[in-house]
């Protein structure tokens, strides 16, 4: 008898844990943040990897403040200013070989 009692309050506990961990994630996601990962691809498919700096540096206070789009906004910026800055020194490397 103890033994499912003590089933059924594991069961509510987790369960409460569930809905507390789904709560939360609601409230970090209506921030109305588009994920920054799609920010990158909507414009790298157009070989465009300019444009989403300039949109993602537009929100970066409200990037920064989300615990949920922190790391991934900064990583996405920095595979960005790195990819530019690598088309922008082998542009200039191709005008030196020729």
């Amino acid at each position: 008898m103890k033994f499912k009692n003590y089933q059924s309050t594991l069961f509510l506990i987790f369960t409460l844990l569930a809905l507390s961990f789904v709560v939360t994630a609601q409230n970090q996601t209506a921030e109305d943040l588009p994920n920054p990962f799609e920010v990158l691809t909507k414009y790298t498919k157009q070989n465009n990897y300019i444009t989403p700096i300039f949109e993602l540096k537009a929100k970066e206070e409200k990037y920064l403040a989300s615990p949920q789009w922190k790391t991934v906004y900064l990583e996405m910026m920095i595979l960005l200013q790195t990819k530019c800055a690598f088309l922008a020194a082998r542009r200039d490397f191709d005008c030196f070989a020729r």
